[in-house]
């Protein structure tokens, strides 16, 4: 499992992995409708620790946890598809623009500006290998998109698998550039100061978050009068403010790579992050990020 600031679990000890409090993005959102509609829930993480592909006749993941019938909805950064909507309904978004953006150090940023940018330069690029905006290169006939998705199918080893390895590696200088969402770079850039991250003017690829639903819930309508409630009241930006800290900004809580000072994340189910050099432990809280939550109406 990747690293996101959608929810969290907060270990109570820098070496301890046995507090299962989930926090973060969605368990406040969720927290905020259930409020406002009025019904308790309980949650589950997605049994297989997928999003949910979808073919001819099925669905995994989150979306066939919805589609068979065990959970009465999910809600993580799930993608909003056509092929999703086939086997579930979304509900409003509540994070309705999101394009691809390049994560990378700030000593070789100078000079990107744009996809375009980056394209013409000799600085290495890549993403998730078969993540989504691998598959979102694979399918675009944009000229830039194109000569990009090439650069990377000739370049295997800039690929990454897990992006806690590309993190640290990152935030210690490697040239690279690394493609993945806004909201993704835009908060581990707020955490890693070395770092900074570019939109392509363009907007490539903006990604719609929603709630997947039952097709025909009775919910769909409340939990949709809920999410414009927020929105119209400020209080998803409320949320996303306070779980998109940026320390960068703070005068007195700047963080940066040092060679003395090392922290090792605790991590679970098989997946490394590695170790990750910062100064004033105590700014950040220890966080194991899961992204693949899955509730269940009480």
């Amino acid at each position: 499992m990747a690293l996101w600031p959608y929810a969290r679990r907060l270990n109570e000890t820098y070496n301890n992995c046995t507090n299962d409090a989930l926090h973060g993005y969605v368990v406040d959102l969720m927290n905020e409708i259930a409020n406002i509609v009025g019904f308790q829930y309980k949650l589950y993480l997605s049994p297989d620790g997928k999003y949910g592909s979808v073919t001819n006749s099925s669905a995994n993941g989150m979306i066939g946890e919805v589609y068979e019938g065990r959970a009465d909805f999910a809600v993580a950064d799930i993608t909003v598809t056509d092929e999703r909507a086939k086997y579930v309904e979304f509900t409003q978004p509540f994070i309705d623009y999101n394009p691809l953006a390049v994560l990378l150090h700030k000593d070789y940023a100078q000079h990107i500006k744009s996809f375009a940018e980056l394209a013409a330069s000799d600085l290495p690029y890549g993403t998730y290998r078969g993540g989504r905006a691998h598959r979102a290169f694979n399918k675009s006939d944009d000229p830039v998109i194109k000569r990009m998705y090439s650069h990377m199918e000739s370049n295997p080893d800039n690929m990454y698998a897990t992006f806690g390895d590309v993190l640290y590696k990152l935030a210690n200088g490697m040239r690279y550039g690394f493609i993945t969402v806004s909201t993704t770079a835009e908060y581990w850039s707020g955490i890693y100061c070395n770092l900074t991250y570019v939109v392509d003017p363009n907007g490539y690829f903006p990604n719609v978050y929603a709630i997947a639903m039952p097709k025909g819930s009775v919910y769909i309508s409340k939990f949709n009068d809920a999410i414009r409630q927020l929105k119209n009241q400020g209080e998803l930006d409320r949320i996303k403010a306070k779980n998109w800290q940026n320390f960068c900004n703070n005068n007195n809580e700047a963080i940066n790579i040092s060679a003395n000072t090392w922290m090792k994340y605790c991590v679970k189910n098989d997946h490394e992050f590695g170790n990750v050099e910062i100064n004033r432990l105590h700014k950040i809280k220890l966080e194991y990020l899961e992204r693949y939550l899955v509730w269940k109406l009480n």
